[in-house]
């Protein structure tokens, strides 16, 4: 559920107002490792089969995204790397949670190498899982739009050539979300499967709750945004406070 992201964030929290100097020159640095890696496992997410690991490789893209928005002291880039937490880890525990439920109804054996055409024996599956992985990288209509929006923004304007990487990286997400949901929902109806449930009530609840969190906050999404951005403010002009304070002394 954390995915990394509560190290991040105790780094802005505690690094900053404790060693301003110190992380005014290392996280420049740190921002490139971290789009670097976002780059990185992005690509390695093109050529996986399994999806157990290609979500996980998603979901690390964009927990490194998250930690360079949190780097790239800007509050546009800080503001975003603060929404798109929550749009991260709903998402992400939302497709692994379907993941699941698919391996427990039809096997743990299923590959992105062929097509399962598992949409018409489990849609709302289908249908969740779809809202979740484009959610994750950026879907109109979703707070994931707002966050990534700003995330990208705010790289630019912190590493004007470098941060190209993070929407390249992005874009490489969406293609394997798309790759991986075309594998596992759509073909050919397969036949030979003994149970054929799809999402059971209880599950339809939980899923529920978090498509309407991605969505309600695309269509409302200053309710969250106004709330990080003013956090994020404060991160952002923390380091050069702390200096001016220590100056007199």
């Amino acid at each position: 559920m954390l995915n990394g992201h509560f190290g991040a964030l105790l780094v802005a929290r505690l690094i900053l107002p404790l060693f301003p100097r110190t992380a005014g020159d290392l996280f420049p640095v740190l921002s490139w490792f971290a789009m670097a890696t976002a780059l990185y496992v992005a690509i390695r997410a093109l050529t996986e089969n399994s999806p157990r690991r290609m979500l996980s490789f998603l979901a690390l893209s964009q927990s490194a995204g998250i930690l360079a928005g949190l780097e790239s002291r800007t509050s546009e880039g800080i503001t975003g790397a603060l929404v798109h937490w929550f749009v991260v880890s709903v998402s992400t525990a939302g497709l692994f949670g379907i993941l699941r439920l698919l391996e427990v109804r039809f096997g743990e054996n299923l590959t992105a190498s062929r097509h399962f055409g598992l949409a018409q024996h489990a849609p709302r599956l289908a249908v969740a899982f779809a809202i979740f992985g484009l959610a994750l990288v950026g879907l109109p209509g979703t707070l994931s739009f707002c966050s990534q929006d700003l995330l990208i923004h705010g790289t630019l304007m912190s590493h004007p050539v470098t941060g190209v990487v993070l929407p390249v990286a992005t874009a490489m997400n969406a293609f394997s979300i798309f790759r991986l949901f075309a594998r596992l929902f759509l073909g050919k109806r397969r036949t030979g499967f003994t149970h054929m449930a799809d999402a059971l009530p209880r599950e339809r609840w939980i899923l529920a709750a978090g498509l309407l969190f991605v969505v309600l906050g695309g269509v409302f999404p200053n309710l969250i945004v106004a709330r990080r951005s003013a956090d994020a403010d404060v991160l952002a002009n923390r380091p050069v406070t702390a200096t001016v304070r220590r100056a007199p002394s």
